[in-house]
């Protein structure tokens, strides 16, 4: 018989590794969804704002948003703007339109005498389509 000798030689053994690949796609996926969420929210006229309750509130479409934050902040679609100046930027935001539906969003604290001013300011440009927002109540 021949006897032959067989030689086994051993590899180097590779560290283990995670592949992390999969885990970017879902955190850039996430990354992304809550970017384009968050445009969403920015509509809201740019502020926090606790809007008072309504059972009759309804949704509103092609309109501009004028809110005023707690501490008299006033914002015409996110953009901040002197009281003076709430009626220009309603007229340059509704590209001259008086017909546009204007939603006055006055956070519940806002004084009464400064949601007056503000809608007297829009008034005095032209619009006399104006709504006060408010959140639909819940219950009965």
């Amino acid at each position: 018989m021949i006897s032959e000798s067989i030689i086994f030689t051993r590899r180097p053994r590779r560290a283990p590794r995670i592949d992390l690949t999969a885990l970017v796609d879902g955190v850039f996926n996430l990354l992304i969804f809550f970017a384009v969420t968050a445009s969403f929210a920015g509509r809201q006229a740019g502020l926090a704002v606790k809007l008072p309750e309504a059972a009759t509130a309804q949704q509103l479409k092609g309109h501009v948003i004028v809110g005023i934050a707690q501490e008299g902040v006033i914002r015409v679609d996110a953009k901040p703007v002197a009281l003076d100046q709430v009626g220009p930027e309603v007229f340059r935001q509704s590209a001259g339109n008086r017909e546009t539906q204007i939603v006055v969003r006055p956070d519940r604290t806002v004084s009464y005498e400064r949601v007056v001013a503000v809608m007297d300011e829009i008034r005095l440009v032209g619009y006399h389509n104006l709504a006060l927002a408010a959140v639909k109540k819940r219950g009965p």
